[in-house]
């Protein structure tokens, strides 16, 4: 790859003041007393800045930043969710930041992730034969997605199934994801989904998470949110 030296890498200041500039380290907006900021990182260390590019590291987000940030891949504009049924604060947007360059860099590498027949991840769970759904086949989408898949390894959890205040069963699992939006060329819809506790041996995002997104998708087409 393009090796280039650290010095040219922005500031942890300036790297935050990017993450932020997607929504992450801030409240979305909805208005709703439950959202959380997350967690960015506190401290400018390249071991940090390393774990970091690797999906790994001091950064914590919800679901909803998550998808807020498929939408702002989408559009070049961070916005704030509303609710459309239960109102809310009035939606407010910023133009994120980024050269045209690296825009067309990372939308290009979503939209591969997706349909490029060459693509490891999320591309058998879109297109080809034999797709289906909860045991029922289904067809390819008639729009182009782009989307992104991952994996975070997880801490064991141990819950109470009982209510009797003792942790009973001990959870293991990763929590897997897939976001992204679609048309590609006409973004409507941005989401975000996420499985808690998938057994390393069922599988990540793309297997787990893309068919689900790939459903959503075509719900909102039957819909007519896209047309």
């Amino acid at each position: 790859g393009d090796h280039r030296d650290l010095r040219s890498f922005p500031s942890r200041r300036s790297a935050v003041l990017w993450m932020r500039g997607f929504g992450l380290g801030d409240l979305p907006g909805t208005g709703l007393g439950a959202e959380a900021r997350g967690r960015l990182p506190d401290r400018g260390t390249r071991g940090e800045a390393r774990f970091l590019a690797i999906g790994q590291g001091p950064i914590a987000v919800t679901p909803l930043h998550v998808a807020q940030m498929a939408a702002t891949l989408a559009t070049r504009q961070l916005r704030s969710p509303i609710l459309v049924l239960e109102g809310g604060p009035p939606q407010t947007r910023s133009v994120a930041p980024g050269t045209d360059e690296a825009w067309h860099i990372v939308r290009d590498g979503m939209d591969k992730v997706v349909n490029d027949s060459r693509s490891q991840t999320a591309y058998k769970y879109f297109h080809g034969r034999g797709l289906s759904f909860r045991g029922r086949p289904v067809e390819p989408l008639g729009i182009r997605v782009c989307g992104k898949t991952g994996t975070a390894e997880t801490s064991p959890r141990l819950v109470d199934t009982t209510g009797d205040g003792r942790a009973d069963v001990r959870i293991e699992g990763n929590m897997v994801w897939f976001m992204g939006y679609a048309p590609k060329d006409d973004p409507k819809i941005a989401l975000a989904v996420l499985l808690e506790s998938v057994a390393a041996a069922d599988g990540g995002g793309a297997r787990n998470c893309a068919p689900i997104a790939r459903e959503i998708f075509r719900l909102c087409q039957q819909l007519g949110y896209i047309q």
